[in-house]
């Protein structure tokens, strides 16, 4: 881990395949091309209990 002070963002988003999540990745996607930042998808799977 770094600890070093940055002046570039980062936006963390969680993407579950939803159309609120697309679009709220585009906008995070957007966000950091203005603000010269970086973007972390974030997704979450588990897998089934039963097969």
């Amino acid at each position: 881990m770094n600890s070093e002070p940055t002046s570039s963002s980062r936006i963390v988003v969680g993407v579950d395949g939803s159309e609120p999540s697309k679009a709220a990745l585009r906008w995070a996607v957007e966000q950091a091309r203005v603000d010269g930042g970086a973007v972390d998808a974030v997704l979450a799977w588990e897998s089934p209990t039963s097969w």
